[in-house]
């Protein structure tokens, strides 16, 4: 697999690039002139740049952002093939790539986060957003069949009822909506990306055997992987000495 900044170089317009701060890896939807609207290659450099810094060891956590105003306006319409079956295959495998990454993947929304970019927000771990940003599937309103997998997801993060309604009327639901609906887990006053990054940085700290963990038992993994203890060790040790603790890397479990 490439590294982060060989896909990068893939991209010749330079539509999906990453930044890497410390062990936080930021990739940025870089077509702001289209609302970051995702051509066909863009959901492959998606998918396949998820994919290379799930790998890269340097990377613990990954930040989502779409560059200028909005974070995704979903698929670019004017570019979609006519098979419909040759689109899913790609905005699905983009989409399954960020939902099972092995690191925290957090979206940061301004704006518009419609279509493919709300399929993009809902897959992440945690999504968090400005007041005014506005979310919403429009697939009905272009006679789109939602694929099964990403509306599961929004049942599961929203509910049965919110996501036939987002689903059913193609309407767009502002910040304050979407984080009692579940799809949001916190609207932020102020600069949505910085506190996205900063809450990453921390995640960078904390015990990632925890993490991964928490992100499995979450998901509603059966429970059949066994953790090392080298990260509970470290804890209770710097708790007991009244230090910060310094836990390792991402942790390989064992299969029971």
């Amino acid at each position: 697999m490439p590294s982060h900044e060989e896909l990068s170089a893939l991209s010749d317009d330079g539509t999906i690039r990453t930044e890497l701060d410390g062990r936080v890896a930021t990739v940025v939807l870089d077509r702001p002139d289209k609302c970051n609207a995702l051509t066909m290659d863009m959901w492959r450099m998606l998918e396949l740049t998820v994919r290379g810094l799930g790998e890269d060891p340097r990377v613990l956590a990954i930040v989502i952002v779409g560059a200028g105003r909005d974070f995704c306006a979903g698929a670019d319409i004017r570019e979609l093939p006519l098979d419909s079956d040759a689109f899913h295959r790609l905005h699905l495998a983009a989409e399954r790539t960020i939902a099972d990454a092995p690191k925290p993947v957090i979206a940061a929304v301004r704006g518009s986060c419609v279509g493919g970019g709300c399929e993009i927000a809902v897959a992440a771990d945690l999504c968090f957003a400005e007041p005014t940003a506005r979310f919403g599937i429009t697939a009905s309103r272009l006679g789109v069949v939602y694929p099964y997998t990403p509306t599961q997801r929004l049942v599961a993060a929203v509910g049965r009822g919110r996501a036939r309604r987002m689903l059913y009327g193609g309407e767009l639901f502002d910040a304050a909506w979407a984080e009692r609906a579940g799809l949001v887990s916190e609207v932020v006053d102020g600069d949505v990306e910085e506190f996205a990054h900063g809450y990453a940085q921390m995640l960078v700290r904390r015990s990632q055997t925890t993490i991964a963990a928490a992100r499995q038992n979450t998901a509603g993994t059966p429970a059949d992987l066994a953790w090392p203890d080298t990260d509970y060790v470290e804890g209770i040790r710097a708790y007991r000495h009244g230090r910060e603790p310094e836990f390792g890397t991402l942790p390989r479990p064992l299969r029971l």
